[in-house]
């Protein structure tokens, strides 16, 4: 901010304020583009934008395609595409993005915090998010949040589970919910929009288009720290996908609805 601001002699008392001593800084039109962009990226950050939000901001013509009809800064990417080719400060805004959210995502360093303001407040979320991400790795046509909901109902239920795979495999699932998924029934099923969202902040997982349908595909970044990953999280991913297998085109024909027991009370609109 500061290099940003302080350009003339006349600023020197704000700049003295801020503890700089020196020269102003000079106007170098390629730099400052680079730091209103880091500074632009940053508070993205801060408020929990994911990427894809990010990008809708800077040009929702780049998320939902060519023909869509709202526009947000339409002067601002015009006059880059006369001079730049093309539409620079997306670029740079992404840029940043991507590298802030990379160093936010180095677990070899890090540990991680909750808070009950946050997207996953405990250690028990962060085991159920870490349940998420890898259904969502093993699906690589990706899922919606409904399936994902309606997915996460039936696993949750014994009985469901052992009508679609053998005896062992059905114990083994049940043996790793248990032991991996700490939250009730109903709070796992108004968890899953929040932990979508967290895992989009880091680039984990992103949302892309089925027809109509929204639905969360495996991306290219890491999961953020309070996410957990383990072995036994991906020993469980592999044992739904075993168990999608099976019940996918009962799943698909809605066909279990009656058999399973979903609380309708308390959860968010359109789940299930």
């Amino acid at each position: 901010m500061l290099e940003l601001t302080y350009t003339a002699h006349d600023l020197k008392p704000w700049a003295e304020d801020l503890g700089h001593n020196g020269e102003p800084f000079p106007w170098n039109p390629e730099r400052r583009a680079q730091l209103r962009a880091e500074l632009d990226a940053y508070y993205a950050l801060l408020y929990g934008l994911t990427r894809d939000e990010l990008r809708y901001i800077l040009d929702p013509a780049d998320v939902m395609g060519e023909d869509y009809p709202s526009e947000t800064f339409r002067v601002l990417k015009n006059n880059e595409l006369r001079e730049f080719g093309e539409y620079r400060t997306r670029r740079l805004v992404l840029e940043a993005w991507d590298r802030l959210a990379a160093e936010q995502s180095d677990v070899s360093a890090s540990t991680a915090v909750f808070s009950e303001q946050g997207l996953i407040r405990n250690a028990d979320e962060a085991d159920f998010a870490g349940i998420v991400i890898e259904v969502i790795r093993q699906l690589s046509e990706g899922i919606s949040a409904g399936d994902l909901q309606t997915l996460v109902a039936c696993a949750m239920q014994p009985t469901i589970v052992s009508q679609f795979v053998d005896q062992a495999s059905a114990a083994r699932l049940n043996e790793l919910m248990s032991m991996i998924c700490r939250v009730d029934f109903g709070m796992a099923i108004q968890l899953i929009p929040n932990v979508l969202h967290r895992l989009q902040t880091t680039g984990a997982c992103r949302s892309a288009k089925r027809g109509d349908t929204v639905v969360y595909v495996v991306g290219t970044g890491v999961p953020p720290v309070d996410v957990r990953c383990t072995q036994e999280h991906a020993e469980l991913g592999a044992c739904y996908w075993n168990w999608i297998r099976n019940a996918g085109p009962m799943l698909k024909q809605n066909r279990l609805g009656s058999k399973v027991q979903i609380p309708k009370e308390g959860l968010p609109k359109g789940a299930i």
